[in-house]
């Protein structure tokens, strides 16, 4: 059964939703998740299926929900999805001590990932189709506008979340899970970050 949560960051509210499997509910977890959900879904939907997939390792799933998504607190700002997630990874540290954190995110959640395991002592990560948002941005719709618009939005993307800088400051390991048929994120995206050769993640596929 999962629970809703909340911090303060920045003098707003911040919802987050934390859950266990079943089979480990009675067992004190020997590691933390935190998951970053993709941009339109919220984790309260998504926390108890991703408590599972971990199952049967006993850990405890921390799942935040962005600015003005849910009960977190707007205006819905690109700009502080870095440092709420930041300060989710700062409130599960507290609460895990010494045991590991990991990291877990699927499309626009894999930045939110990054940019925090880029800042933070992090275990290791899972992500799924993750796409570098000024590369996306101007390669794959930028086409519709003559890229006149593109190049402008693509700028807006906050340094903290760009994608590819962040993986080259990992050290982690990471499993990517990528999916062939992704219309929204296309495979190439998927896999810019490994083709630079800048990235500093240890990788391993699904």
């Amino acid at each position: 059964m999962a629970r809703r949560e909340t911090i303060r960051v920045d003098g707003r509210s911040l919802e987050y939703w934390v859950s266990r499997y079943p089979s480990a509910a009675s067992l004190e977890p020997r590691a933390f998740v935190l998951f970053f959900i993709g941009k339109s879904a919220r984790a309260d939907a998504w926390i108890e299926q991703i408590a599972k997939a971990w199952d049967p390792w006993p850990v405890e799933v921390w799942g935040m929900n962005y600015p003005g998504s849910g009960a977190s607190d707007g205006p819905v700002r690109m700009a502080q999805v870095s440092p709420d997630a930041l300060a989710l990874f700062d409130a599960a540290k507290t609460v895990a001590g010494h045991r590991p954190i990991f990291l877990q995110g699927g499309s626009f959640g894999t930045t939110a990932a990054l940019s925090v395991a880029a800042r933070r002592p992090v275990a290791g990560l899972v992500l799924q189709n993750p796409p570098p948002l000024r590369q996306l941005i101007v390669g794959q719709y930028g086409w519709w506008n003559l890229w006149l618009a593109a190049g402008p939005i693509a700028a807006q993307v906050p340094a903290d979340l760009d994608s590819i800088d962040n993986a080259s400051h990992c050290t982690a390991p990471a499993v990517f899970i990528l999916a062939g048929a992704d219309q929204l994120i296309p495979p190439r995206y998927h896999d810019m970050g490994l083709k630079t050769g800048r990235v500093g993640l240890k990788t391993g596929r699904a």
